[in-house]
């Protein structure tokens, strides 16, 4: 008995030695990865809000757009991006460091849309429907991908809607007299300030913008003036009667507010619109957005004086890149660059023959912008402003510029006054 008791003693610390270690506990589990677009739904020109969670620290992650237009040409933008220390991403403050744009760019996958690898290059993505919102997929990838290359693993995506109008914009489609095109009015008795916009030379009628500008408060009258309805089918010649027409009909309509109205217009639609603001007495307010300050391709008439269109030499052009241009006219372009100060002062005389001696003034810095898609300018966080001054009998004095934001979006002011 006391040998069986002495065996069993002995034995329980071997079989204390032959058991196993404990487990170590089990790693902290990683949240899923997820990205949050905000708001999810909203107006075309409103910033949003992208965050990524759920990654490793420092984890290289590829995010990506893709949209499509009306008629199913697919867009789509890249940037490359590392996770911070607690595995987040914020695209308001955190820069990206290759793809489609480098730095800090909160709305850089939505201006950097261009049209994608299997699609015709050049083309924009312009809404043609203010009544069907633009859907975006964010995509979050794996790794870092060129711009064009197969893109890593999907480890998260969301979907955003872009809206061009607000609930109680009127859309009234014109064809009164000669003028031809659509007026956005806001909800409510107004009166409002009244603006014309135009675009440059596809032509057509694009009516994004007045809806937008409809939802900020603005009757926005969008006035096409050539290859629409009965409008000439090419851009020859034009007669500014007929965008004095169309600013005298949204002068007197009762939803607008007086004495006069402004215009905003891109390429050839703000040449025009100069043009319009040097001319018409009531126009008191204009901004160019890309716009020459002469008058190009086609020439205008207005009773018996005529400007005639400064024409190009196609055998002369050089095709670019944004990347070329950048390094010629950006921020800090170098000795010998070309600069918008160097533009000359041009003289242009009115009906009675007072001289007006419109400025293109020269700011430090400033640089230009590509509009190589319509929904987001190309951000150059640059900005130029041309001066009208009237002559005695003419209008107050004009100042217009156009700012493109480092947040991608497009700002521009008019002022009736200075």
């Amino acid at each position: 008995m006391w040998r069986a008791v002495v065996v069993a003693a002995a034995s329980a610390p071997a079989r204390a030695l032959c058991r196993a270690p404990p487990l170590p506990p089990p790693p902290p589990r990683r949240r899923a990865v997820s990205v949050a677009v905000s708001p999810t739904a909203g107006l075309a020109d409103e910033r949003l809000e992208t965050r990524v969670a759920g990654l490793g620290p420092g984890q290289p992650v590829t995010l990506r757009a893709v949209a499509a237009d009306e008629r199913g040409c697919l867009f789509q933008s890249c940037a490359h991006y590392r996770a911070d220390s607690r595995g987040e991403l914020h695209l308001g403050t955190d820069a990206s460091h290759g793809g489609d744009y480098t730095g800090v760019e909160p709305m850089g996958l939505f201006w950097s849309l261009a049209p994608a690898g299997m699609e015709r290059p050049y083309q924009r993505l312009v809404p043609r429907s203010t009544d069907t919102p633009m859907k975006v997929e964010m995509l979050v990838h794996q790794g870092h991908s060129l711009p064009g290359a197969l893109p890593g693993p999907v480890v998260a995506k969301a979907e955003v809607e872009r809206w061009f109008t607000a609930p109680g914009v009127r859309r009234i489609r014109l064809k009164e007299g000669g003028v031809r095109g659509s007026l956005f009015l806001p909800p409510g008795d107004g009166p409002f300030p009244g603006v014309i916009d135009m675009y440059g030379d596809e032509g057509g009628l694009i009516e994004f913008r007045s809806s937008l500008l409809a939802t900020h408060g603005f009757a926005a009258l969008s006035l096409p003036y050539f290859d629409f309805e009965d409008l000439p089918k090419v851009m020859k010649e034009f007669n500014l009667e007929y965008f004095e027409e169309a600013a005298r009909f949204l002068r007197r309509h009762p939803k607008v507010k007086g004495p006069g109205v402004g215009v905003i217009g891109t390429g050839k639609g703000a040449e025009l619109g100069l043009s319009m603001i040097t001319f018409l007495p009531e126009v008191v307010a204009a901004v160019s957005i890309s716009g020459c300050s002469s008058n190009t391709v086609a020439d205008l008439h207005y009773g018996e004086m005529t400007l005639p269109g400064l024409r190009f030499d196609m055998n002369k052009a050089k095709a670019t890149t944004i990347k070329e241009a950048l390094a010629k006219w950006g921020p800090d372009p170098g000795p010998g660059a070309l600069r918008p100060e160097t533009a000359e002062k041009q003289r242009t005389t009115d009906r009675k023959g007072d001289e007006r001696k419109p400025a293109v003034e020269g700011c430090p810095g400033t640089g230009f912008s590509h509009r190589g898609k319509e929904t987001d300018a190309v951000r150059t966080g640059k900005w130029m402003r041309t001066k009208t001054s009237h002559g005695p009998g003419g209008c107050t004095s004009g100042s217009s510029f156009t700012a493109v934001g480092t947040d991608g979006s497009e700002k521009s002011r008019g002022v009736g006054s200075e």
